[in-house]
């Protein structure tokens, strides 16, 4: 997998590295989210999570793990 890379959406705003999920099933509302990985400098700037709880950006923020060798198994 590869990391996004961030991105300008606006005068001064540039998004941070994310990744967007939709997920649906004809008996519930559908939910749309976005993750974000933790440590991005963007993060701290971003008017999207920054919109969010500290207990909602949480939910919504990872640590991002490189591995330098595939995964056991693959």
């Amino acid at each position: 997998t590869i990391m996004p890379g961030a991105y300008p959406v606006g005068r001064g705003w540039s998004r941070p590295p994310h990744v967007h999920f939709k997920a649906s099933h004809p008996e519930y509302r559908e939910l749309a989210t976005q993750m974000y990985f933790a440590g991005d400098p963007l993060n701290a700037v971003d008017r999207i999570l920054g919109a969010l709880t500290p207990a909602e950006q949480a939910q919504v923020v990872v640590d991002f793990i490189r591995r330098t060798s595939p995964a056991a198994g693959s």
